[in-house]
């Protein structure tokens, strides 16, 4: 078997090719290059060391689950200056291990990378992914694992893979060995069979692997369906040279054998490598020309291939000048391997996993459908291959199917995040439909609201190449004002830039949801949730009703008979508040599916046997990671009994019997009552009880409830049978009214048209009353009853425009805003035991109007008590004494804090500005602004500098006397300014910078920074999260950071705002140690991003009017000596020092509030301190809360409650278990934390509930 040399293209049939078969070829070359055998490398032999590491085990739990960690610094002797480290240890592999590494290069530590979990090797040991340094000299590592087991016999491995003559020499010379070129001919039509480009290749040979180090033999696939894209990590800034070096150390690592620390592969574990400049590199050995199966994807090895970016594309952009020619180059491979098998590029392919666990997204045997060029973390817990390639995966898939003559697919757009996306109002960081094309677009939004005429704003854009689309709205009309709280239509127009053609529209929402502050919306009120098919309005109404649910009911919906099961499936979905989702007979559409993937959903439950839903249904989900239950039957008798098992035994409140076939428009209205009410729906069919509906009473003992439907459908006897009343009227609105909730009516309800089937149907999972409306206006009966509901905040509309124009739902918005709020209630039909009368009204004993609750304490209670920490200090006790007694067990030790913290200050903004001011006392120095890549502008007073989030890049403006004009595009900008220590030829004059974001003005107060440096990053979407600019304060944690600290008054004692110091000094410092956050690129939040870690204000807090010295002196009287600085240590390891406002009395335990690992250091102790009013004015004892009667019954589920109690209280005194009881003696208990978030209170020290009473006639 031959392998490739420098000899030149080796002549290969495309049936071999296909086969993937090793051939041996006795004829020539067809072409030779000299020059390249000339600059064959001789091997190179690395130097490996490997080090016992020595390391800190810990078991101190962070805030996010409790996991255990080791920690260690190991300095490298000079004969060991490395360009690859490693990291193994003993233990099964555990997902969700982080591992942290920092080099120090010379005398100066990098920043801390965070690096993926390979796998285990051979003999258990797991192994992470390497990381590649130019000289290091010291590493600093940290392994956390999330189940509190502390990692074992960690190992570092240390390889110096030296420089050869030849690296420099082949840079020099025509590295031209090539590859046979690829024909699809085989596989495609004659028509569309190019000859694919073999790509130059740099051999084994060439970059010096040496092949003592390689073991065993290679193996091949048959085929190849993917080619997965990673990157190495590490090193991005080498040279042409340096790469050889760089892909020998890699080499070197993978094949390092286990007994030595490494992971002990027999080769490279890619196929292919290409270094910033281009070049392709041959990776694992056996002919590039073969599917050689590579150890690159856990569980997916087989039928793929590989190709790996050699550096670091997620912390780093791709290279400037070179990074078209990386592009390039990835996507001639993938077109060269994949043509021979037919891929298309754009396409997805199905793969079974062979091995699951470890790093993989996927168990043995589960299938998973990707892009055909995939990116590693598509199946992987990682984030190879970067963001920054991750964004270009698009164009390389476009210009693979160029290369391999693929027609263009027409232009498109699709959703990749489900359909409705939310913002609250206000909101920094505006509201992104995420989005997707299938060609580059010049696009236009259109935004306007269902109950405005006029467009609110037309935003545009041009796609450089295809693939994501995030479009962001800063949530501001045309003229710049922010928008009222509400829905607004999104409609995406656009044409290809590659040809002109037109895209369809595509129609998606925007639901801006109300904050403090905000006013009602022109249809806030009226939202519209009915979209043009059965499909779209249930996922409208599941984003209304159940906007955070991580579940769903799925149920068919193509058919007529289909709507029998949505009623039945209906309360099942309420009682597990999921929303009901309605998919095809045979497949999920693609909008639910993308809804379920934005919700994270696991499982779903299916309600409907293999002929209402097909079983492929079951098979697509699975495919997708989704679970299926599915609840099935032979008849929808059956079906509806299952469901009702599956619901809970309603007991004498009895059950909803309906006949769906013959009733369905009237049996929706009964299908939502009983799923607000907690009923089954149960089956009544041809004039009789069906065999299934009468086992389930029977087995159930389930007396009562009601029978929608006329006699001539159930005759009374048979109502009196099942002890149950007919609720009927021929008249739809009074049926619809007669079913809805007497009393309270809860503060929403939906509008549906009348005798609606679909809509209604789809609606009754919502749980609320349904409304039925015939025209432009509901009925006389409906608005009657609406205006005497003054609970009643929202109407949903899920009614078609033709049915109710805008202008009508901005009418009734309008009628619901102006409505007296006089108490009433409405006498309808009891659905009561056997033998009520029918027509009986039952006597509701008097409950009250609302309750007050009183208590004390604000915030989670866990570590210092702030209030607690002031009454110390004013009886006398010192810093020291204040925090030992919070955090148990602890002691105050010096510790090293010189590191840089980087601080988020603006979050995921579409912009930011800013400009340098003096302090007090002065004139303003220089500001220097440097672009990633070189281009570096020196400001002054006179200039302000705009930063804009642009196609994932920042554009830097500069204004000058009123001009503007542009610096750059460039994906990061550091910010240096006079008067810091990286001033440099700056000067020292002291300066402030004044940063602003969106909605903030130069002239406000905060937002001035005078220590540090700025970093303005670009970064991406998530799901979670919008693209921006990320605006980063990089300050010392020693004195820069503390000084901006303003989480407690600097008026307060010395010993107080010391031990406040001491806290958020020890969690900056476990904050550090975590290493920078992907979703900030920060250590520390303060407050406008997805944490809370401590607020920041930078200058401001040291300028704090006559006790700004205050502060700045308790915190130098913290600091130990020039390098280090007081810190809270328990059993010498820095804590993560929680803290909180005040208490009820005592403080609380780590694991009653976040139910993680019980900390030693986060007991519950004394803090009577927080109960006396001079040292906690506001919280001592809360200013009395009142909330209405509607939301403590709707906390509890309750139709109404009469007392409200607490039944267990934690060692804490705060609240546990919460009971409620009805004016019908029913009960009901949730958890204390759940009546807190229900009712919007300060803390769970919750000490009475009073009821006020109800209103007299």
């Amino acid at each position: 078997m031959r392998r490739f040399t420098a000899l030149g293209a080796l002549a290969i049939s495309a049936a071999a090719l296909v086969l993937g078969l090793a051939t041996e070829s006795s004829a020539a070359p067809a072409t030779a290059t000299a020059q390249a055998t000339a600059v064959r490398a001789a091997p190179v032999h690395p130097s490996v060391t490997t080090f016992a590491v020595a390391n800190r085990a810990s078991s101190a739990s962070v805030r996010n689950g409790g996991p255990a960690f080791v920690s260690g610094v190991v300095a490298l002797p000079v004969s060991t200056v490395s360009t690859v480290l490693g990291l193994s240890w003993a233990g099964p592999v555990e997902r969700g291990t982080r591992v942290w590494v920092s080099v120090r290069e010379g005398q100066r530590w990098g920043a801390g990378q965070a690096l993926a979990v390979e796998g285990s090797t051979s003999n258990g040991r797991v192994v992470a992914d390497p990381l590649v340094a130019r000289a290091a000299t010291a590493v600093r590592f940290r392994v956390e694992t999330p189940s509190g087991r502390a990692p074992r016999a960690v190992r570092l491995v240390s390889i110096a893979s030296p420089a050869a003559t030849a690296d420099a020499v082949a840079v020099g010379a025509s590295l031209t060995s090539s590859v046979p070129s690829t024909s699809t001919r085989t596989l495609l039509s004659a028509a569309a069979a190019p000859t694919i480009a073999a790509p130059t290749v740099i051999t084994r040979a060439q970059w010096g692997a040496d092949e003592t180090r390689r073991t065993g033999s290679p193996a091949y696939s048959q085929t190849l369906r993917v080619g997965f894209l990673h990157h190495t990590t590490g090193w991005t800034t080498y040279s042409q040279a340096e790469a050889f070096q760089f892909i020998r150390a890699l080499y070197d690592w993978y094949t390092t054998p286990v007994a030595q620390g490494g992971p002990g592969y027999s080769d490279m574990i890619y196929n292919v490598l290409v270094d910033r400049f281009g070049r392709v590199f041959e990776g694992r050995a056996g002919g590039l020309d073969k599917a050689v199966v590579a150890n690159q994807a856990v569980g997916f090895d087989r039928d793929t291939f590989s190709v790996a970016a050699m550096g670091d594309f997620e912390s780093n952009p791709l290279p400037a000048d070179t990074g078209d020619a990386m592009i390039s180059s990835i996507a001639q491979v993938m077109a060269w391997k994949l043509a021979p098998f037919g891929r298309d590029p754009r396409g997805t392919a199905t793969l079974t996993s062979t091995l699951g666990g470890g790093s993989s997204k996927y168990r043995a045997g589960q299938v998973a459908t990707i892009p055909v060029i995939a990116a590693h973390s598509d199946v992987a817990a990682t984030t190879s291959p970067g963001r920054s390639l991750t964004a270009r995966l698009g164009q390389i898939r476009d210009l693979a199917a160029t290369l391999m003559g693929l027609p263009k697919p027409s232009p498109a757009f699709s959703l990749r995040a489900g359909l409705l996306a939310r913002a609250s109002y206000l909101a920094t960081a505006g509201a992104t439909v995420a989005a997707s094309t299938t060609r580059p677009m010049n696009w236009v939004a259109t935004i306007t609201s269902d109950c405005l005429t006029r467009t609110i704003r037309v935003l545009r854009g041009r796609q450089a190449y295809s693939g994501p689309l995030d479009i962001t709205w800063n949530l501001r009309d045309s003229l710049g004002v922010a928008v009222t709280p509400g829905v607004f239509r999104v409609t995406l127009n656009g044409t290809a830039v590659d040809g002109g053609q037109r895209a369809a529209a595509l129609v998606t929402s925007v639901r801006v949801t109300a904050a403090g502050g905000s006013v009602p919306g022109p249809c806030a009120s009226t939202p519209r949730t009915r979209g043009s098919s059965g499909v779209l309005t249930s996922v409208a109404l599941g984003h209304w009703a159940e906007p955070t649910a991580q579940s769903a009911v799925l149920v068919a919906g193509t058919r007529m008979s289909d709507l029998a099961f949505q009623l039945v499936a209906a309360p099942l979905a309420h009682a597990r508040h999921v929303p009901m989702l309605v998919i095809g007979t045979t497949a999920v559409p693609a909008v639910v599916m993308a809804d379920l993937r934005s919700r994270g959903v696991v499982s779903v439950i299916i309600v409907g046997g293999a002929s209402v839903v097909s079983p492929a249904v079951d098979e697509q989900l699975a495919a997708n990671g989704i679970a299926v239950q599915r609840i099935g039957g032979p008849s929808l008798a059956v079906v509806a009994a299952a469901v009702a098992r599956q619901i809970g035994a309603p007991g004498a409140r009895g059950a909803l019997f309906v006949d769906p076939i013959a009733l369905p428009a009237e049996s929706a209205l009964a299908s939502a009552a009983a799923a607000r009410t907690g009923r089954p729906v149960l089956i009544i069919s041809g004039r009789a009880i069906p065999a299934a509906t009468s086992a389930y009473l029977a087995a159930r003992s389930v007396v009562g409830g009601a029978v929608v439907a006329p006699p001539f459908v159930l005759g009374d006897a048979l109502v009196r049978s099942l002890g149950a009343v007919r609720v009927w009227s021929t008249d739809y609105s009074t049926l619809a009214l007669r079913l809805a909730p007497a009393g309270a009516a809860g503060d929403r309800v939906v509008l549906v048209p009348v005798r609606s089937r679909m809509e209604a149907s789809v609606a009754a999972a919502t749980g609320r009353a349904l409304l039925p409306m015939s025209s432009d206006s509901p009925s006389p009966s409906v608005s009657a009853w609406l205006e005497q509901h003054a609970e009643v905040e929202e109407v949903a509309a899920a009614v078609p425009h033709a049915l109710v124009p805008d202008a009508a739902l901005a009418s009734l918005a309008l009628a619901l805003a102006t409505r007296a709020p006089a108490p009433f209630s409405l006498a309808s039909v009891a659905i009561g035991r056997r033998g009520a009368s029918v027509s009986a009204t039952p006597s509701v004993p008097p409950v009250p109007e609302s309750f007050v609750v009183t208590g004390s304490g604000w915030g989670h209670g866990i570590g210092l008590s702030q209030a607690g920490a002031y009454g110390q200090a004013r009886e006398g006790r010192t810093g020291e004494e204040i925090v030992t007694h919070y955090y148990t067990d602890t002691a105050v030790t010096p510790v090293n804090d010189m590191m840089e913290l980087a601080v988020a200050l603006l979050h995921r903004v579409p912009s930011a500005s800013l400009r340098t001011e003096p302090t007090r006392h002065g004139a303003t120095g220089a500001v220097r602004v440097a672009l990633a890549g070189g281009v570096t502008v020196v400001g002054t007073s006179a200039d302000t500098f705009g930063f804009r989030f642009r196609r994932g890049q920042v554009l830097v403006t500069r204004t000058t006397a009123g001009v503007k004009t542009l610096v750059g595009v460039t994906p990061w900008v550091h910010i240096t300014w006079a008067g810091t220590r990286a001033a440099g030829p700056l000067g020292r004059r002291t300066t402030l910078v004044n940063v602003v974001g969106p909605g903030d003005s130069f002239s406000d107060r905060q937002h001035r920074y005078r220590y540090g440096t700025l970093d303005v990053r670009a970064i991406a979407a998530t799901s979670s999260s919008p693209a921006g600019l990320m605006v980063l304060n990089n300050v010392r944690l020693h004195d820069e950071y503390l000084y901006g600290i303003a989480e407690v008054q600097a008026s307060w004692p010395l010993a107080a705002l010391q031990a406040q110091i001491m806290a958020s000094r020890s969690y900056a410092y476990a904050q550090w140690r975590n290493g920078l956050r992907s979703k900030c690129l920060c250590h520390s939040d303060d407050g406008g991003g997805p944490y809370y870690d401590q607020t920041f204000l930078g200058w401001v807090k040291v300028d704090e009017g006559s006790y700004s010295a205050a502060w700045r002196a308790a915190v130098d009287s913290t600091l130990v000596s020039p390098t280090e600085g007081k810190a809270i240590t328990y059993r010498g390891t820095v804590i993560t020092a929680y803290y909180t406002d005040s208490t009820g009395g005592r403080t609380r335990n780590n694991e009653d509030v976040w139910g993680d690992a019980p900390e030693p250091w986060a007991r519950s102790v004394d803090d009577h301190w927080s109960l006396d009013p001079v040292n906690s004015r506001s919280f001592a004892q809360w200013r009395p809360r009142t909330r209405t009667q509607q939301s403590v019954a709707a906390a509890f589920g309750l139709p109404d409650v009469v007392t409200v109690g607490v039944t267990s209280r934690q060692s804490s005194g705060t609240a546990l278990v919460m009971q409620a009881t009805s004016s019908t003696g029913a009960t009901s208990t949730i958890s204390g934390a759940a009546f807190r978030r229900a009712m919007e209170l300060p803390s769970l020290w919750m000490w009475a509930i009073t009821p006020t009473p109800a209103p007299t006639a």
